[in-house]
């Protein structure tokens, strides 16, 4: 678990060998930041096993709320609103995080 400010928490033993995350990354604005605390934390031959919505599993759910946002009530709040959220493929993922993790040991 990392604390809002970015700082490791170690476990008793010291740092983690997995990071798990599931459902949740994909909601993250600064996902570098958040992958940079994760590999600050983790053994140097430590694994993360993260699942996150991907191309097209949350379309329709986006074009739903495009559409509701698009008029009254909800329009003048949201004016100027842009959806800051990836839903990437796993190409574009490995293409994404592969400059934030590389360089570690047992990370590529």
């Amino acid at each position: 678990m990392l604390p809002p400010h970015g700082c490791c928490l170690h476990g008793p033993e010291g740092p983690f060998d997995v990071a798990f995350s599931n459902a949740t990354l994909h909601w993250v604005k600064d996902q570098s930041a958040v992958l940079r605390g994760v590999r600050s934390c983790l053994e140097p031959a430590g694994r993360i096993l993260f699942q996150m919505g991907g191309r097209g599993n949350a379309r329709d759910l986006v074009e739903i709320l495009d559409e509701l946002v698009a008029r009254d009530p909800w329009k003048p709040h949201f004016d100027g609103f842009e959806f800051p959220y990836a839903f990437l493929g796993p190409k574009s993922t490995a293409r994404s995080w592969r400059p934030r993790i590389s360089g570690r040991s047992g990370w590529s």
